[in-house]
C-alpha cells in the first residue's frame, strides 16, 4: 500500500506512530457513470466494494442503489472483507453467476458467508459482537 503522495514506508511509519489513517472513497459521480455504462449490456450489477468497516463508499454506494435507476439492478455487497479476501469474494461472485445465481442471490450468499464464518471468528478473537470488521 502506498499513502496519497507517499511511500510504503511511509504508510507503516505513520501505524506504527498509531496516527489515524483514512481512505479515499471513489467519486459517486464516478461509480454511478460506469453502472449506467455496465446496465447498458446487463440487466443487474454485483458491486463490491471495500468493506463498511474500512470506508464510507459501501454505504454510499448502498444509498445511490436504492435510486429509482438503480434499484432492483445494482446489489451492493458489504461482507466485510478487504485485499486477499476481496478478491476471493469477487471470484465466488463469478463462480455464483456461472452457476446461473442472480445478482440479489449472490449478494444474499455472499453477505451469509460473513454472518456464518468471518464474523464468529472476529467475535472470539477479539470479545465484542458490535464489531464488524477487523
Amino acid at each position: 500500500m502506498v499513502l496519497k503522495g507517499g511511500t510504503t514506508m511511509g504508510f507503516f511509519d505513520k501505524l506504527k506512530s498509531k496516527q489515524k489513517l483514512t481512505t479515499s472513497q471513489p467519486s459517486p459521480a464516478e461509480v454511478m457513470g460506469i453502472w449506467d455504462e455496465a446496465l447498458k449490456e446487463c440487466e443487474t450489477i454485483v458491486y463490491i466494494p471495500i468493506s463498511s468497516g474500512l470506508s464510507s463508499s459501501c454505504a454510499t454506494a448502498t444509498a445511490f442503489a436504492l435510486e429509482d435507476d438503480y434499484e432492483g439492478k445494482v446489489f451492493v455487497v458489504d461482507n466485510g472483507r478487504v485485499a486477499t479476501p476481496l478478491h476471493q469474494t469477487i471470484l465466488d461472485a463469478i463462480d455464483l453467476i456461472n452457476i446461473g445465481k442472480t445478482a440479489k442471490e449472490v449478494k444474499e450468499i455472499l453477505e451469509k458467508v460473513f454472518v456464518q464464518e468471518i464474523k464468529p471468528l472476529w467475535m472470539m478473537l477479539n470479545g465484542d459482537g458490535n464489531k464488524r470488521d477487523a
